[in-house]
């Protein structure tokens, strides 16, 4: 995939350098190769934390090759869907596509993962390498740095990239197009404020020819004024490739298209080759817009443009700027207005990009005081956030200086100038801190001038922070436009940290109330209260509903063999691989100890015997370090399964019989399924310690 290098690419309209630094940033979170393609498949910008293993593939010329084909198809199949999706690679790598639709005629691509699920699948690659001309010895070099992961996994780092990128470069690109059109906008209305100088007409009227050819990439361009006691438009001036052709052009003011305008007082624009011709401009012309110039009532001149095609937004704002050149004194009062209007408008992009990437609640703090010196010209800053419990402020986010010299620096209310602000709620500019009655404190070697603003964020009347902006870029003090421009986004910028705190805080204790900190997956009181409501929803629609309750086989000759790390890593791949098997509908939990269970919504017991054989079969295959020290040489489960209704009538009932159908397994050899039958509670009441079912090893057995 080749680097986009076009000037009018989209790597200008997404800001494609300020998105890599939150590129780089996601992909250290999920731990993911990250990267993001045009819809044909083109990289935008480098890939973040880039697979070793996808670099030295694309050095050669054969991989470079299966690269493309493989990652430009499913870029192509993700525009096509316009959904995510994932999939593997020629090198046994899985990867996911997540598109973003920008507008109609333009979608991007974010591309994630080139992870191995299994070691047998880096084993599988390595087999082609030679193939691929690539030094095994340097792929096997890499054996060590190795790290394998999921299909869940991968899943939820799509979904996790797709949400926080989607909004982003979406705002990203919509704000730059936006302020494109504005930036139009504001550029006539700023000539049309200069036309009120005294300068000759030729002179305005070639600033309103060339402002619109540089704006408009226009080919041809002349300005024609009335001419009442002749009844004509002429020529007054002329702009672009073809000026001469139009330079002494006239027409009759009542014929065609200009008697059109005449009599109905708005733009036209035609590609007609007859309407032109009756015009008498030259052969030459292919197209033609004219835009009216009005004096009261009446039309007083045309602005015309040859040769140029344009927007219907382009059009509009033409005609726009021809109403501002004919009231120059209006366009001053409008210009005031929409400066205002673009500024406050601009401040609200900013907060939005930063709302935006909540999820990291530190970057969202040096976002906002990144755009908070940005928009005073300022070069140094501080944003502390208040401590309620603690009843202090502390620098969480800092520009100018470094953050471990402030790190432990705490302000009490009232202490110093922050202190001053979070304690009377209120904003403060300081033309010179060694002259202000209030504070009278020397200016500190390390700022470069005495000026300084110091405003409090906060919600209503409680004060989440303390914003602080010192050392004007220019040299000068601030100034009260300087602070309203803070203050004008300091409630938004307050309810972003807010609202990404309290995003924060609720996310981990989720997690935490709900999961297995070993294995990440639910924990046992989350997992009845699933399975309670499961049975409730199977009763209310009378759906089946199968569980499966799963143990280790010898777990603890493997914990005693190798110690607790080597047995809590064989926990942890075994919630991988019961992961890996299920569907995204199951329901997977750590039932105690090294048991787990899964719940099936609305499955049968055949299919769930299927499910369960897959769940035994991942494990099967799956190398655990020191597998070799368990009796059989291999790390395997034994699995039991019961279904609702036909095993039990509510949840304890459930649980129990799926877990005696688990005890069977194990008692008939051990890695393999059992399912539930009455004749296991006649066998348990028999012989409790020896069931004597059949069952073959590896394969789902109906009792």
């Amino acid at each position: 995939m080749n680097y986009i290098t076009s000037p009018q690419s989209l790597t200008d309209l997404l800001e494609i350098s300020t998105w890599l630094q939150v590129q780089d940033s996601l992909s250290s979170i999920i731990g993911y190769e990250v990267s993001i393609s045009d819809a044909d498949g083109r990289l935008l910008c480098r890939p973040s934390n880039e697979n070793n293993i996808c670099r030295i593939v694309k050095e050669t010329a054969i991989g470079a090759s299966l690269c493309n084909d493989y990652c430009g198809k499913s870029i192509k199949e993700a525009v096509r869907k316009k959904e995510p999706f994932l999939f593997k690679c020629h090198a046994n790598l899985y990867s996911f596509t997540a598109p973003i639709i920008l507008d109609e005629k333009h979608q991007i691509v974010i591309l994630g993962g080139h992870t191995f699920f299994s070691y047998r699948d880096f084993t599988a690659f390595i087999k082609n390498v030679d193939s691929l001309g690539i030094d095994r010895a340097r792929i096997l070099s890499l054996n060590k740095d190795l790290k394998f992961s999921d299909s869940m996994s991968l899943k939820l780092s799509c979904r996790y990239i797709n949400t926080s990128a989607n909004n982003m470069l979406k705002n990203t690109y919509s704000q730059n197009i936006f302020k494109h059109k504005f930036s139009q906008l504001l550029t006539l209305f700023n000539v049309s404020t200069d036309l009120s100088f005294d300068i000759s007409h030729y002179e305005i009227y070639g600033m309103i020819l060339n402002v619109l050819g540089i704006l408009f990439d226009v080919n041809t361009a002349s300005i024609m004024l009335w001419a009442s006691d002749e009844g004509i438009f002429k020529t007054k001036t002329s702009f672009g490739q073809r000026e001469d052709l139009v330079l002494n052009y006239t027409t009759d003011a009542k014929k065609g298209i200009f008697g059109q305008i005449m009599k109905e007082h708005k733009a036209v624009s035609t590609r007609n080759r007859f309407e032109i011709l009756e015009t008498g401009l030259p052969a030459e012309i292919q197209s033609l817009h004219i835009f009216p110039l009005f004096k009261g009532e009446g039309v007083s001149g045309l602005i015309a443009i040859f040769n140029t095609d344009m927007s219907e937004d382009d059009k509009k704002i033409i005609a726009s700027f021809c109403n501002q050149v004919a009231l120059v004194l209006e366009n001053l009062k409008l210009k005031s207005e929409l400066q205002e209007k673009l500024k406050n408008l601009s401040i609200l992009m900013e907060i939005n990009k930063a709302v935006g990437s909540t999820l990291d609640f530190d970057k969202l703090l040096q976002v906002i005081l990144e755009k908070s010196t940005e928009l005073t010209k300022a070069s140094q800053g501080s944003l502390m956030i208040y401590d309620e419990e603690k009843l202090e402020l502390a620098i969480k986010a800092t520009k100018g200086f470094h953050e471990k010299i402030v790190e432990q620096f705490r302000i009490k209310p009232g202490e110093g100038i922050a202190g001053w602000v979070l304690k009377e709620g209120l904003p403060i500019v300081v033309e010179d801190i060694e002259r202000d009655e209030r504070f009278g404190k020397k200016s500190r070697p390390r700022y470069k001038t005495r000026s300084f603003i110091s405003i409090p964020l906060k919600i209503n009347s409680r004060i989440v922070g303390v914003l602080n902006i010192s050392d004007k870029i220019t040299g000068e003090v601030f100034s009260e436009d300087d602070l309203n421009l803070l203050l004008s986004f300091a409630t938004h910028a307050s309810i972003a940290i807010e609202r990404s705190e309290y995003y924060n805080k609720s996310e981990v204790l989720k997690k935490i109330s709900i999961t297995d900190q070993l294995t990440e997956l639910l924990n046992r009181r989350y997992f009845q209260e699933r399975l309670t409501e499961e049975i409730e929803r199977s009763k209310r629609y009378k759906y089946p509903l199968s569980l499966i309750i799963l143990d280790i086989d010898n777990f603890k000759n493997y914990n005693d063999m190798n110690g607790h790390l080597v047995g809590d890593e064989g926990l942890r791949i075994t919630a991988s691989c019961i992961r890996n098997a299920v569907r995204t509908m199951d329901v997977v939990a750590r039932f105690g100890g090294e048991e787990f269970a899964v719940i099936l919504p609305q499955t049968e017991k055949d299919e769930a015997n299927i499910i369960a054989e897959r769940i035994r079969k991942e494990v099967e295959k799956t190398y655990y370090p020191m597998e070799e020290t368990q009796p059989n040489g291999e790390f395997t489960i034994s699995l039991g399964l019961a279904t609702y209704p036909d095993d039990a009538g509510e949840m304890l009932e459930l649980i129990n019989n799926a877990d005696r159908a688990m005890y069977a397994a194990k008692t008939q050899g051990k890695n393999r399924v059992i399912s539930y039958s009455s004749d296991i509670i006649n066998n348990f009441n028999s012989n409790p310690l020896s069931l004597t079912m059949n069952g073959t090893n590896g394969l789902s057995t109906i009792i």
